[in-house]
């Protein structure tokens, strides 16, 4: 998500522009004057889940939707770089992960007792996921 500031510089992203930032610099990847400098964007064109993951994150059960931000992974990490990913949100996102798998559950079994549940797998929306 290409972001500009008042004064013409480019970010990959809002989150690394200052004023999104905690204790880091600014990341630019151009400015309006001269364009995109292809090196410094080059970093984000490999990012994806495996690139940016420690183990643990690429054996985790639930990683799989767990949603990655790479200012906030800038943002965390101990040197400057994209590729050390933030793990702060771990253990409320399993957390999540499973209390909506409880009360899913639920639901069908609910609706398996009222023989609905084909009626709702029917009749349910299709949703695409948005791409970022």
């Amino acid at each position: 998500m290409l972001s500009v500031d008042a004064a013409g510089n480019l970010y990959p992203c809002t989150r690394f522009a200052q004023y999104s930032l905690r204790d880091k610099e600014t990341w630019t990847i151009g400015n309006i004057h001269d364009g995109i400098d292809k090196n410094k964007l080059r970093p984000f064109l490999t990012l994806d889940r495996t690139t940016q993951s420690p183990q643990k994150c690429i054996e985790c059960e639930v990683a799989s939707g767990c949603a990655w931000c790479q200012g906030e992974n800038f943002d965390a990490a101990q040197t400057h770089t994209v590729f050390e990913r933030a793990t702060a949100i771990c253990l409320m996102h399993k957390a999540r992960v499973r209390a909506n798998n409880y009360y899913w559950n639920k639901l069908y079994r609910k609706l398996e007792l009222e023989d609905l549940r084909e009626q709702y797998e029917a009749n349910k929306r299709i949703v695409k996921p948005e791409t970022c």
